[in-house]
C-alpha cells in the first residue's frame, strides 16, 4: 500500500480538517475527536481509528470507521478532501 501523504504537513491537515468537517455536518454538533483515530505518517499512511481511547459515542464511533474506510481504500482522493473543505468554507 502506498503512502498518500506526499506533503505531509498539508496533507495530514487536509484529512484532519476534512474527518472534522464530515463528523460534525453528519451529528449537526462540534465533535471532540481527541485520541479518536492516529494517522501513521511514516508508515503505510493509515488513518486508523482507536476507539478503546476516544470519547465518542458508538454511533460517531461507526461514522468515523466509515471515513477511515474512505481515506484507507481510497475511495476518495486527496484532492477531493480538499476540494470538500474549500467548498464549505
Amino acid at each position: 500500500m502506498n503512502n498518500i501523504f506526499q506533503n505531509k504537513s498539508n496533507d495530514i491537515n487536509a484529512v484532519h480538517e476534512w474527518i472534522q468537517l464530515k463528523m460534525n455536518s453528519q451529528f449537526n454538533e462540534e465533535i471532540n475527536l481527541s485520541n479518536s483515530y492516529i494517522i501513521d505518517v511514516d508508515g503505510s499512511g493509515l488513518v486508523l481509528p482507536t476507539h478503546e481511547q476516544s470519547s465518542l459515542n458508538d454511533a460517531q464511533k461507526s461514522y468515523l470507521d466509515i471515513l477511515c474506510i474512505m481515506i484507507n481504500r481510497p475511495t476518495i482522493t486527496l484532492e477531493q478532501i480538499k476540494e470538500e473543505i474549500n467548498s464549505s468554507n
